[in-house]
């Protein structure tokens, strides 16, 4: 995902929904499977979901004049909601083996040393690299984050290339999405909760309910009482040894 997110912030623009729209494209998957879809068919219907989240940011930044910033935090929590209306916090894990193995199997001939996941990332940041600095498009990149407003004077047409960014980058997310899931081999949308250690008041309020009472100590609070003996007045009985 930082391939296509180098190229927006050189144009000038952030992108901040790129780990929602990976988490909705794998939710999207778990729903999918679950329905009995071919795999291929989910990869198709994924890819055309990033697609259309990627242009929803471009066209509201481009065409709505609006901050990429703020864009995309708003998207950000859209993509998140739309995730876990998918999936809810329900767990999908009976994947096919064929999938499960794309992300962890290394790439043959490689002595087990690189698997798929990371051959893919090679050819991307290859692909991204020429792109970015022997083609007119990855030069006029350069052009909209020096001055969108010169790049527009230059004949650069500034809306679509940035649009054209964001689709990218929705694209890449929502295929790092079907990536990640078939590394943990298990899609939900919502991450497990940590157990919250209790306050020191709980802890203090539970010892002192367990605490026996004086009631039940009587030698906490009584102090010793004295008794006179009747048979003999002259002598002073105390709860311990008799004294004269």
């Amino acid at each position: 995902m930082t391939l296509p997110m180098t190229l927006i912030i050189i144009s000038g623009e952030i992108d901040l929904s790129v780990a929602s729209i990976l988490g909705m494209s794998s939710a999207l998957l778990g729903v999918l499977w679950e329905k009995h879809w071919p795999m291929l068919g989910i990869f198709a219907l994924i890819v055309v979901v990033g697609l259309a989240a990627g242009a929803v940011n471009g066209l509201l930044v481009t065409r709505a004049g609006l901050p990429s910033l703020a864009v995309t935090i708003g998207t950000l929590a859209l993509y998140r909601g739309i995730a876990t209306i998918l999936l809810g916090p329900n767990t999908v894990a009976n994947f096919p083996a064929s999938y499960t193995n794309l992300g962890v199997n290394a790439v043959p001939f490689t002595g087990n040393a690189i698997t798929y996941s990371t051959a893919l990332f090679i050819v991307l940041a290859v692909i991204f690299g020429v792109v970015l600095h022997a083609t007119p498009f990855g030069r006029s990149v350069y052009a909209m984050g020096a001055s969108a407003e010169a790049a527009r004077f230059a004949g650069i047409r500034v809306k679509r290339n940035k649009t054209i960014l964001f689709m990218v980058s929705g694209l890449v997310c929502a295929l790092a999405g079907v990536l990640w899931r078939s590394t943990t081999h298990r899609a939900r949308s919502t991450a497990p909760k940590a157990r919250r250690s209790a306050p020191a008041s709980s802890a203090r309020s539970r010892s002192a309910r367990t605490r026996p009472s004086c009631s039940a100590r009587r030698s906490c609070s009584t102090p010793p009482t004295s008794t006179t003996s009747t048979s003999d007045p002259g002598r002073m009985q105390v709860d311990g040894p008799l004294y004269q």
